[in-house]
């Protein structure tokens, strides 16, 4: 099946899009992309790219046009800037630019901000071909929960466009249960919605991978965040829960990523003398396999107080892909599923002390105990979510969906 892949973001910048795409190129599908100069999150071109650099190139047998955008670099005023110059590129290209590529179906990765899967209506209007969407930010919740922007003229008109969006999508995809239930009291039965939930890369389970060694994390018995370093992990209140735990010098916090957050986690971490807290730069998903392998419990969370604290992080599955106990602070279908799945320790949403009791918690269990969850951890991953079972799903998906 030909596929018209829709997203501001792709490869080299890390979204779970990458995998889906290059899975199915790998199945036999033909996949066109169509996405922007890669600059996220660090907001600068990544080397061999800028504004006329690589228009058209070939990444692991997908074809992809990327189109000119300003980089969203620091500030809110750049970010507004990256998301409206990435819609004026796409519809100068929808309106003159030549695609010569006959796909069947168009498939649209709605990230922030909403607006870059606008076009996959315009395709579909043109071409005539089914459209799905898939849901992995909830808009306009996801930007009310971010920043200071809330109920108002600005967040009404985006519900007015996020309405449209869905109503002519011939399908939604959602990866949390939660969003099937919020998108309802939009639209109510209007489109059909899959509950598609994420999976781990192959990078995690398959050996043959060019995987990369990580250095050595501190001594004695760490805890590991990995990921984007931003206000919504509430990672000030990991914090708290590292103070709490400062008299039991065998914890540590161990921080991988970059992210806006990340010189406030500095400037609290030097504020409150915590040497428990340890930092380092962002590393690519090839050094992942290896972080996990060395990090005693991974931890995972997300600020509570709004439906997209309900999500389900893409960073769990990928935990329990490699047999990893997990740390949660987290609220929603993600809580429960640690429950569920026994893979685990949870508290909800900014419970820095039960967070603190937690850590203490697994700090203080034998190598049998850790190892028992570590296997749980696995199992419901292999029995649930293991990427040949969501691969099979969506390629059945697509080959009922009609116009």
């Amino acid at each position: 099946m030909n596929i018209l892949f829709i997203s501001q973001y792709f490869y080299p910048e890390n979204f779970k899009g990458n995998d889906l795409v290059f899975g199915l190129a790998k199945l036999g599908h033909k996949v066109l992309v169509i996405t922007g100069k890669p600059n996220y999150p660090k907001g600068e071109f990544y080397e061999g790219y800028g504004y006329f650099k690589k228009y058209r190139e070939e990444i692991n047998g997908v074809s992809v046009i990327r189109l000119p955008l300003i980089p969203r670099k620091t500030g809110k005023i750049w970010l507004a800037l990256n998301y409206i110059s990435f819609y004026i590129s796409f519809l100068i290209f929808y309106l003159f630019g030549s695609l010569r590529f006959e796909f069947d179906i168009i498939l649209t990765q709605q990230l922030s901000p909403v607006t870059s899967s606008f076009p996959g209506m315009w395709f579909k209007k043109k071409f005539k071909k089914p459209l799905i969407t898939w849901v992995l930010d909830l808009w306009p919740d996801s930007l009310t929960a971010n920043s200071n922007i809330k109920k108002g003229v600005v967040i009404n008109y985006l519900e007015k466009l996020v309405k449209k969006l869905y109503l002519r999508s011939d399908l939604l995809l959602v990866s949390s249960l939660s969003f099937k239930k919020a998108i309802e009291t939009k639209i109510g039965n209007s489109t059909p919605i899959e509950h598609f939930p994420n999976w781990a890369e192959d990078l995690f389970s398959n050996p043959n991978f060019d995987r990369k060694a990580f250095g050595d994390l501190p001594n004695g018995f760490n805890i590991v965040f990995a990921g984007n370093i931003g206000e919504a992990q509430d990672l000030d209140s990991v914090l708290k829960a590292a103070i709490e735990t400062k008299w039991k010098p065998n914890i540590n916090w161990v921080f991988v990523g970059d992210g806006r957050f990340k010189d406030q986690l500095i400037k609290i971490k030097e504020e409150n003398d915590l040497r428990n807290v340890f930092l380092f730069p962002v590393h690519t998903v090839e050094y992942m396999p290896s972080l996990y392998s060395k990090a005693n419990v991974m931890l995972l969370t997300l600020r509570g107080g709004s439906l997209v604290s309900e999500t389900v992080p893409a960073k769990l599955q990928t935990y329990m892909s490699s047999g990893k106990a997990i740390l949660g602070m987290i609220s929603g279908d993600a809580n429960k599923i640690i429950l569920e799945s026994n893979c685990g320790l949870v508290s909800e949403a900014g419970d820095y002390e039960d967070l603190a009791n937690n850590a203490i918690k697994f700090s203080e269990m034998s190598v049998e105990e850790l190892k028992k969850i570590e296997d749980t951890s696995l199992k419901y991953y292999n029995e649930h979510y293991s990427r040949e079972l969501l691969f099979a799903k969506f390629e059945k998906i697509i080959s009922e969906i009609r116009y």
